[in-house]
């Protein structure tokens, strides 16, 4: 009798652990592009800016707890958050890789590293969100080619409420005396020198 309840409670503990450990083998890096944001209750997609790249894994966000996670560039390791949102100032490639750690088993799963191209061209985003989330709180234009812009803002009626002039330029929803604009639809337009484009476009400011 004492024999069959050892078998039953090592082969419940046995079960237990195998039930804790999980089944998954391997995982991959998937690049987010754009995200949905909820704005007047309203579910609006928002682009990633071109200066900052997101990444995820694949393993279902139920799971994230029974994980740890070390995210590089390059080789090197730049996160242990569950998701690598990070930015990149200039043009070039990079391999971004990720190793994820079962906290239960302590088993390791390496993904396969992808590589991504920047770019320095000038791609703003349709939303800006100042939130202090990380995600779209700045305009953030860099020229490649040390070339002087010039950033106009204006508000509906036409009024210019920002000006900006540099080879980097940061814009976080402010007006020209620093104080903060209030959600609402922008026009901009951003001038370069030697540069006959002159790029003109609505933006969303949504505090």
């Amino acid at each position: 009798m004492r024999t069959l309840i050892i078998s039953a409670l090592f082969f419940f503990v046995t079960l237990s652990t195998l039930l804790s450990q999980s089944a998954l083998t391997s995982v991959a890096i998937e690049e987010v592009k754009s995200y949905t944001k909820k704005i007047d209750n309203t579910d609006v997609s928002v682009d990633m800016p071109y200066y900052s790249r997101y990444f995820k894994s694949d393993i279902p966000e139920a799971e994230y707890d029974e994980w740890t996670f070390q995210w590089y560039v390059d080789n090197v390791v730049v996160s242990t958050e569950v998701v690598l949102l990070t930015k990149f100032a200039k043009k070039d490639t990079y391999e971004i890789g990720l190793t994820v750690t079962n906290k239960a088993s302590g088993g390791s799963i390496t993904a396969t590293p992808i590589t991504i191209e920047t770019t320095k061209d000038y791609q703003i985003p349709n939303v800006i969100t100042p939130n202090g989330d990380g995600k779209n709180d700045e305009i953030v234009i860099i020229n490649g080619d040390n070339a002087n812009m010039t950033l106009s803002v204006y508000d509906k009626a036409g009024t210019l409420v920002y000006k900006n002039q540099g080879i980097e330029i940061y814009w976080k929803g402010l007006d020209n005396n620093g104080e903060e604009l209030p959600s609402n639809i922008y026009y901009y337009v951003l001038e370069t020198t030697g540069v006959s484009d002159v790029k003109k476009s609505f933006i969303y400011l949504y505090r």
